[in-house]
């Protein structure tokens, strides 16, 4: 018997709602705490006191090297954090997150490369400039027309989804 050859149904592609890029970070933030930040807890904790933000502030003021361990422990943690999205971002296009959730990163000039991953995901290096991310990207990503960050439109990259007409 011949296979029917019928006509696949029409798709396209538009922004990714919002909801779910929200949950697919947050799904790659608990990835990311389980592989990345339980390592460094027992070196916070031993370096750190369990006080108050004033009294860890002074407690860090009085002592510069715990500042520099504490410092170059969060850069790690934020480029490791960086690489995750930029590796996985380049080179399937999608997290773990965004798979659960059935969203992809394009680029508006075809595959989304290295560097532009990267610069999707500068909000991770927590210096100035990039701490303004945290502020900036979710203000465009809830106010531009195709609901995208402020990185993504620098790295001229969006977060789609793929509907089906039916």
């Amino acid at each position: 018997m011949p296979k029917l050859k019928l006509p696949k149904e029409p798709t396209y592609t538009g922004p990714a709602a919002i909801w779910k890029r929200a949950l697919a970070f947050a799904i790659d933030m608990v990835i990311l705490d389980i592989v990345i930040g339980s390592p460094f807890r027992k070196f916070f904790t031993s370096n750190l006191p369990q006080a108050g933000f004033t009294e860890t502030l002074d407690y860090l003021t009085a002592n510069p090297e715990a500042a520099t361990a504490i410092s170059a422990a969060t850069g790690f943690i934020g480029i490791l954090s960086l690489l995750y999205f930029a590796i996985l971002e380049s080179r399937l296009g999608q997290t773990v997150g965004k798979m659960l959730m059935k969203i992809k990163v394009h680029s508006d000039s075809g595959k989304i490369g290295f560097m532009a991953a990267a610069a999707r995901s500068m909000y991770f290096i927590f210096i100035f400039p990039f701490i303004l991310l945290w502020v900036l990207d979710p203000l465009f990503l809830i106010f531009t027309k195709e609901n995208r960050r402020l990185s993504e439109i620098i790295s001229k990259t969006k977060t789609v989804e793929v509907y089906t007409l039916r």
